[in-house]
């Protein structure tokens, strides 16, 4: 029963994909969205942004939605921690398909062509590839509990998991190509070139060859850490919950400089154009220069940040604990627009078009329009 009501699934998705104009190609051609935009984390899209937006829509889950969502062509496809991938519609939010993967537990998703990657923060298999063209499961694996957001990298597919270990497997076939231990449950991956960077809870950073996962070199922030690494400028970037911002060198590991904040740092930082935007749990944005480490600009503000930044070439937009999605000017970090949710943010939002999609933790997703 499981495999027809997949086949169906994928056999809708891919008749939409045909009247709608949503581009359908086989694996070869994988252009996946990774979470934070690109295999390093950075967090920037090409799309504009908008100083102010209306509401269209709002939509109601089953489950209450992960820390990221996926879009594809004029489809939105949200992680539920129920178990569930929902599909909505990106400009309507009507509920175009729904598929459960698992009874119980946390899942996460990426998109893209032909294929659904998805993968379980519990239970076996905890990581799958689905082809929309054939609606069939291509391959399944057993990783164990994954962390963080699966990273798809040239043809690898990289997670890193509780039981603080990291494991590449080809996106083509499945079969694992190496694992690496983290010493520590992991926290999150990124990846730039042939190297790949992993966090683990206890603060240690390690990087590894992309053909072979050979250990290319390990630090450690000496204080524990939640975010996944971001790489930009040759640099990782990364803060601890001990409140201190880190630059450390691709190439070899090496402390660039590190910056104290005035509170916990448990998101991903965000870069683009030589500087590095990050929050902290007291509530301040920082915009830090990436060569130097020195402070451009700083916005104080009371409730905790909830969200990696996204960047659009002239916006800054995240989510806050106190339920309100904002955007700022990348310039000066100056608020320009903020919008109250219906609670907690912790799913970072996603700019498509003139559209801004956002989610809270009670289950709602939101659709806004450019003014």
């Amino acid at each position: 029963m499981r495999k027809v009501a997949l086949q169906l699934f994928f056999l809708g998705m891919f008749l939409f994909a045909c009247t709608s104009g949503l581009k359908v190609r086989l694996i070869d051609g994988l252009t996946i969205w990774n979470w934070g935009g690109s295999p390093g984390r950075t967090g920037y899209t090409e799309e504009r942004g908008a100083p102010h937006y209306s509401l269209q829509w709002t939509r109601r889950l089953e489950g209450a939605v992960g820390r990221s969502m996926s879009v594809d062509g004029e489809s939105l496809f949200i992680g539920t921690q129920k178990g569930d991938v929902e599909i909505v519609a990106l400009v309507s939010g009507r509920r175009m398909e729904h598929l459960t993967l698992v009874k119980h537990g946390s899942i996460t998703c990426l998109v893209g062509d032909s294929s659904l990657i998805a993968a379980s923060r519990s239970g076996a298999p905890s990581l799958w590839v689905y082809d929309f063209l054939s609606g069939r499961e291509m391959w399944h694996a057993v990783p164990g509990d994954i962390q963080g957001e699966p990273l798809l990298i040239r043809d690898h597919l990289v997670v890193v998991t509780y039981a603080g270990m990291c494991l590449a497997y080809s996106i083509r076939h499945g079969e694992q190509i190496w694992q690496s231990t983290l010493g520590a449950p992991g926290t999150g991956v990124a990846g730039m070139g042939q190297v790949v960077v992993a966090a683990a809870e206890n603060g240690e950073i390690r990087a590894f060859d992309l053909a072979e996962g050979r250990l290319l070199w390990r630090t450690s922030m000496e204080a524990p850490c939640s975010a996944t690494p971001m790489l930009a400028d040759s640099l990782v970037l990364i803060g601890s919950r001990a409140g201190k911002f880190h630059a450390f060198r691709i190439s070899d590991g090496n402390e660039r400089w590190n910056f104290p904040t005035d509170g916990n740092i448990f998101t991903t930082a965000a870069s683009e154009g030589g500087k590095v935007y990050f929050g902290t749990a007291k509530g301040t944005l920082y915009c830090l220069s990436c060569t130097t480490g020195e402070m451009i600009w700083m916005n104080e503000d009371s409730s905790p940040v909830g969200t990696q930044p996204l960047l659009s070439r002239r916006f800054i937009c995240l989510g806050r604990l106190n339920g309100k999605i904002y955007l700022y000017n990348r310039d000066d970090g100056e608020e320009v627009w903020n919008y109250a949710l219906k609670g907690r943010i912790r799913t970072a939002p996603i700019f498509s078009g003139k559209m801004l999609i956002a989610a809270s933790e009670n289950r709602y997703i939101y659709g806004f329009v450019q003014e």
